[in-house]
């Protein structure tokens, strides 16, 4: 994503999430200059926003939830309607808040199933 005009808006609502940020993205208007080469993915950015709904979370577990990718069989990482130029092929993007809360959970059950298993290897024979 690179040289959009929704490209800066999407990167500002970046930074407003990972401050604690709950407003969701067709209501968010600021912008910053755009940074990277790609944003986190409209399901990670959607978890985020609700986790901060419900109370927040560390800056660590928000650095996790940004990266994570989600497993198993359903939609890839989607892009933010207005953030992208349309491109005729593949998944078209959306509104984060109109993603069904199983594509929410799939993101989530990753980052559980990565717990569980660093706390098996940490856990004594």
């Amino acid at each position: 994503m690179s040289g959009t005009p929704g490209e800066g808006r999407a990167w500002a609502w970046l930074d407003h999430l990972q401050a604690g940020g709950t407003t969701p993205w067709a209501r968010w208007s600021a912008e910053v200059p755009t940074r990277g080469r790609v944003l986190p993915g409209a399901q990670q950015l959607e978890l985020l926003r609700r986790l901060n709904l419900a109370g927040g979370v560390s800056p660590r577990l928000a650095q996790r939830v940004l990266g994570a990718s989600a497993p198993g069989r359903g939609r890839p990482d989607l892009e933010l309607v207005g953030a992208t130029e349309a491109r005729g092929f593949g998944w078209a993007p959306v509104d984060p808040v109109d993603l069904p809360d199983d594509e929410l959970a799939r993101v989530a059950t990753g980052l559980v199933a990565e717990d569980v298993r660093e706390a098996a290897a940490r856990a004594p024979d």
